[in-house]
């Protein structure tokens, strides 16, 4: 830190200059843009990528659990809060706990930057949808494209995650 001439930079090898903000004022940005929302996601996923990959010696054959730490890691490093998994059945749940923001076009931001920079690090092809939401954080599912369309439609709807998950996966008929 070099206060005195007002600069933070990262301790990473090209120190590069960092801005600090405060958490909630992140969220407002992103309210206050018109349009660039997954462009902004999408410029943060390949040095999150990157730096997921230099934590794991191969992401594709980490466990889920390992694969959480770096992406974790990779996150709390930009004060985003602290990422884990859940598994739903077949569901696969990108959990985003202490996110800087909670309003709708955050939202929408997370669960694109999160479908990205686990599909480029896995190589998949997923998008991601807010599922739940809350003060403590939120959760993302991560599906196909068609799939996540679908829980839309079912959110919008009112339904509730758990509702949304038995319909996407009717269980089998006696």
């Amino acid at each position: 830190m070099d206060l005195p001439h007002g600069r933070i930079r990262s301790g990473g090898p090209d120190r590069e200059r960092l801005v600090a903000l405060p958490a909630g004022w992140f969220g407002d940005l992103l309210e206050c843009l018109t349009e660039g929302h997954d462009t902004f996601a999408d410029r943060m996923v390949g040095p999150m990528v990157a730096e997921v990959s230099a934590a794991l010696d191969a992401p594709r054959a980490c466990t889920p659990d390992e694969v959480a730490w770096a992406l974790s890691l990779a996150f709390a490093r930009r004060g985003f809060g602290m990422a884990s998994f859940e598994r739903w059945g077949d569901a696969l749940v990108f959990v985003w706990r202490a996110a800087p923001a909670n309003g709708p076009v955050f939202r929408e931001f997370a669960a694109r930057l999160a479908a990205r920079v686990v599909g480029d690090l896995l190589d998949l092809r997923v998008r991601g949808v807010v599922v739940g939401a809350d003060d403590a954080g939120m959760r993302i599912l991560l599906a196909s494209p068609e799939t996540c369309q679908r829980v839309r439609e079912l959110t919008a709807e009112g339904l509730s995650f758990e509702s949304v998950l038995d319909q996407l996966t009717p269980g089998d008929e006696a």
